[in-house]
């Protein structure tokens, strides 16, 4: 015997000085090998199975109440309504004469939403699927008949405050309640909301435009997640930081009630 000893019984170091290799112990590590292979098969399908099942029972229950494909249109396309709106409040502010005190149309308002429809067009947009929502709204007679001072289309919530004549702001619902309007201010300044109707599904976004005598930018509430439905901004404060030299707007910083307003593009 040349590997083992006759009177231990142990191996031992061969003739060449190496040991000899033992099949058992080769055998045991190839096994256990094998089985960590299988096993992380098995995890690895076990995992991808759950996957799928989730995402399938998620767009069962989320799927039908969002409309994925349309979420970023509707927010391109509101974006477009306020740019227009505010076009069109700038025109209709350009049509009262400078040496007269203009009075409230027959309906008791002024410069909001029922006033300027007429000069409101559907917003060319070079996108084709913004194309397929805006070309089936009539933005005249949708913007015409206001229920409590806000327009709903598409998804979107408008909302168009003007300067109040005790201070603050109102939109045609207050007006039809009692409340005046500044009428020289009115020349000059407004507000504009804009948010989805049911946040999360039909949009994400919330935005605001403030208009002034030297122009207007829009922005958007980075991160909204408090605006959405019946739930709409605060005007005047919304948007906005008061300091000593009154208020101002929040551009990309956070507002009084918290929220962060940059500009639309940033």
């Amino acid at each position: 015997m040349d590997a083992i000893g006759a009177d231990t019984g142990r191996m031992k170091p061969g003739r060449d000085g190496n040991w000899p290799c033992s099949s058992a112990g080769s055998k045991s590590e190839d096994g256990q090998a094998l089985y960590s292979a299988r096993l992380r098969r098995r995890v690895v399908a076990l995992a991808t199975s759950a996957a799928v099942a989730f995402s399938a029972v998620f767009l069962a229950v989320v799927g039908p109440q969002v409309d994925w494909r349309y979420m970023w249109v509707r927010e391109h396309c509101a974006r477009e309504w306020i740019w227009e709106i505010s076009s069109a409040q700038y025109q209709s502010q350009a049509e009262v004469p400078e040496n007269t005190s203009r009075k409230p149309n027959a309906s008791g308002r002024f410069g909001f939403f029922s006033e300027i429809a007429h000069l409101l067009r559907k917003p060319a947009s070079g996108w084709r699927y913004a194309n397929c929502i805006c070309r089936t709204q009539d933005l005249c007679s949708v913007f015409s008949q206001p229920k409590h001072g806000r327009v709903a289309l598409n998804g979107y919530i408008f909302e168009l405050w003007l300067p109040a004549k005790e201070g603050g702001w109102v939109n045609e619902g207050d007006v039809a309640n009692g409340r005046e309007i500044d009428l020289e201010k009115c020349r000059t300044e407004w507000l504009i909301y804009a948010w989805p109707e049911s946040l999360g599904q039909s949009g994400k976004q919330a935005y605001f435009m403030h208009g002034g005598s030297v122009g207007a930018d829009l922005f958007r509430c980075h991160r909204n997640h408090r605006y959405g439905g019946e739930n709409g901004p605060s005007p005047g404060v919304s948007g906005f930081m008061f300091g000593e030299q009154g208020p101002r707007i929040a551009n990309g910083e956070v507002d009084v009630l918290g929220d962060m307003w940059v500009l639309v593009g940033c």
